[in-house]
């Protein structure tokens, strides 16, 4: 890690450096690793007065903060989630080579990218060719779409998402659903409404500013939380930092006499 010093002139005096270091951690959260303030004083040198705190700050503050101590180290990072229209995402799930027409607690998503499982019990995710209850429902596209029979589903990805969505309907009496937007540290980001279509189709998707998705919770008017169906899904991961290493050294200098 390495950091850079501004050097100002003053006619005289003595002013105080305001030190921040932060570094980016494995979901792309702005850590504070280290807060203080070095003093400077003015001193006369040739040409005129400049303000000489370099070696000061290193001896102090030197930089090389081991992993170790960063990984202690937590931060709660603000992000805003948005809606967004169609996208084509990194990853593809159209449930087109998952096992159909069983009821199962689980399914492998996204090139083994993440899962779809079953949250707080029912009787499992369904992967099938066409649904009726109140409605019929058919696939968005292709041969196959999956949904909750009795069950609610949720979405959880190996690295969080950065953008997430896809096709939702329902065959219940009830359209609609509320999606819980989760972090790493399972902290809730977001509660949002969601357009699930009678016997039909709608898109809904979802972008972070900060903090990645780590789970995504389906829950439909049901009051298993099921019955919600999904079909043509898109993933993209929030990019990954090329290493945790400083961003920044930001420093605010403010004048004393």
């Amino acid at each position: 890690m390495s950091g850079i010093v501004r050097r100002s002139q003053f006619p005289g005096g003595s002013f105080v450096f305001k030190i921040i270091l932060i570094y980016v951690d494995t979901a792309g959260t702005l850590v504070v690793l280290r807060k203080g303030e070095v003093r400077c004083v003015i001193a006369p040198q040739r040409g005129g007065k400049k303000a000489v705190c370099v070696e000061e700050m290193k001896m102090r503050y030197r930089v090389g903060v081991s992993l170790a101590v960063a990984a202690t180290i937590s931060a709660s990072a603000s992000a805003a989630i948005i809606q967004v229209g169609e996208f084509t995402g990194d990853y593809q799930e159209t449930m087109e080579t998952q096992t159909p027409f069983q009821f199962l607690p689980s399914y492998d998503v996204f090139d083994d990218q993440g899962v779809v499982e079953v949250y707080g019990g029912g009787q499992g995710l369904h992967v099938t060719t066409s649904w009726g209850y109140y409605y019929t429902i058919y696939p968005h596209g292709g041969s196959y779409f999956m949904g909750g029979a009795s069950a609610t589903a949720q979405w959880v990805f190996d690295t969080p998402a950065l953008k997430f969505g896809g096709f939702f309907g329902t065959n219940y009496s009830t359209a609609d659903f509320t999606a819980y937007l989760f972090d790493e540290e399972g902290e809730l980001l977001a509660e949002l409404g969601g357009a699930a279509p009678l016997g039909d189709w709608k898109w809904n998707g979802w972008e972070t500013d900060g903090a990645g998705i780590k789970t995504v919770r389906i829950v439909g008017a049901h009051s298993s939380g099921g019955f919600v169906m999904m079909d043509d899904m898109q993933y993209t991961p929030i990019p990954a930092p090329a290493a945790l290493s400083l961003l920044a050294l930001a420093l605010i200098g403010r004048r004393r006499r």
